[in-house]
């Protein structure tokens, strides 16, 4: 599922580094992001961009505002965070209400993680659907919306997630719901890779080995969590 080797031969013709630090010029190409999905009416968006390869390594373009506006959605980011965590940790699912939500857009740099997002918008007909994608490599991002709790549990150890906000950090506005409540009975999530397979995720065999701080164990679902807020 990793991204294709590209021959070394045809290094000039593909155009494999657009570092500064290199002297070989690239072809330019139309588009630098490859979308591999739109789901919950083409709101979360799962894509993948282009990754050049060679004897060295490879070389991305991580950030492109403008490129990113023009492909994949009109978003402006305010703010970098970076975790790294053990194998078997679960962070999530959280969101920002309800005056200061965020969008966020998600990447695996190193490791694997499966990414969690659930609907979370009242009006929305997802309303409670959770999904799931797997960030098997760095060259894959996922954008999440506005409305949409957010989670992530790592296959892999020094598994390293970063991603970008839409809005600054309230504390008092800081919120989770647990993802085991929301989808129960199910028991399982559909998960999707860079791919376009689907298969199941497990949810009973993620929480047989997971590592989550209090806080988030302590999540109501996210039905629970609205009637509260209702009565606040």
């Amino acid at each position: 599922m990793k991204t294709p080797e590209f021959d070394v031969k045809d290094r000039y013709a593909n155009g494999y580094c657009r570092c500064s630090l290199c002297a070989e010029t690239t072809a330019t190409t139309d588009n630098s992001y490859k979308i591999i999905e739109k789901s919950f009416n083409d709101s979360v968006i799962f894509f993948k961009v282009k990754q050049f390869k060679d004897e060295r390594g490879y070389f991305q373009e991580c950030w492109n505002n403008a490129q990113f506006k023009q492909e994949i959605i009109n978003c402006d980011f305010v703010q970098d965070n970076m975790s790294r965590s053990r194998i078997g940790v679960f962070r999530g699912m959280h969101f920002q209400y309800p005056n200061h939500p965020q969008a966020k857009l998600v990447n695996c740099a190193a490791g694997r993680v499966i990414d969690f997002v659930i609907d979370i918008r009242p009006e929305s007909i997802h309303y409670g659907v959770a999904k799931a994608y797997d960030l098997n490599d760095p060259s894959l991002f996922l954008f999440i919306p506005e409305g949409f709790a957010h989670g992530f549990y790592t296959i892999e150890d020094k598994s390293e997630f970063r991603y970008k906000v839409s809005d600054y950090r309230y504390p008092e506005e800081e919120c989770g719901i647990s993802l085991a409540k929301t989808v129960a009975p199910l028991d399982f999530v559909t998960c999707v890779n860079q791919n376009k397979e689907e298969f199941s995720f497990s949810l009973l065999d993620m929480y047989g080995c997971i590592f989550m701080n209090k806080k988030d164990s302590y999540s109501v679902s996210l039905n629970e969590f609205m009637k509260i807020q209702k009565e606040k």
